[in-house]
């Protein structure tokens, strides 16, 4: 289904900090920058929207779903776990797919004060049932701030997201996210949001 294929493509599987290269230290960038790495903002009824720029390993899916993008976040008060609902465009099909998934946060160890990880929960069963088999996925953040995220998964590796009003606005991918991106080696950029197409897609 196409809520499989998009936390498969974007969360992939458990990520490692032991993964990144020795350039890459989040608590360097966190000392050095003032900001903590903190899944919590990301992900509250009042997170701004955001679009997956670019990443950098290459994946077949991304080719076919371009624009993608979270539109909001709803937060269950009883079991703490956030709807996501995201919305992209499908190469294939030539429309606007939405869809939704569950998501939540831990941390990856004990370093930061905030989670740092985001964690999607999958209903492998398919089916609505009384007890429903869930597998967890994760995604590590490594810095974000109020314009841009960076994180990885083993799916995509180092990935850049930006606010997609920032990125209509602007133009622009946001700097550091991108700085941070060459410095933690990544070689190449797999762009999924292309700004002459998604300036105008406004799914609702």
């Amino acid at each position: 289904t196409k809520t499989v294929v998009f936390i498969i493509f974007l969360f992939g599987g458990g990520v490692s900090c032991s993964t990144l290269s020795s350039r890459c230290r989040k608590i360097t960038f966190a000392e050095r920058l003032g900001k903590y790495p903190d899944a919590l903002e990301l992900i509250t009824e009042k997170s701004p929207k955001y679009s997956l720029v670019f990443h950098s390993k290459k994946s077949g899916a991304t080719s076919k779903m371009e624009c993608l993008q979270t539109l909001n976040f709803a937060v269950n008060r009883e079991t703490w776990l956030t709807t996501v609902t995201y919305a992209y465009y499908s190469v294939s099909y030539r429309m606007p797919v939405k869809g939704y998934t569950h998501i939540s946060t831990k941390k990856h160890n004990g370093t930061f004060l905030s989670d740092d990880t985001i964690v999607v929960y999958l209903d492998v069963t398919g089916q609505e049932t009384d007890r429903i088999v869930w597998q967890a996925l994760e995604s590590e953040i490594i810095y974000n701030d109020e314009y841009c995220v960076f994180m990885m998964s083993q799916m995509l590796g180092l990935q850049v997201w930006a606010r997609t009003k920032y990125l209509k606005d602007n133009g622009e991918v946001p700097y550091l996210c991108t700085f941070l991106y060459e410095m933690c080696g990544a070689t190449e950029k797999y762009f999924v949001y292309n700004f002459t197409t998604c300036e105008h897609f406004n799914p609702q």
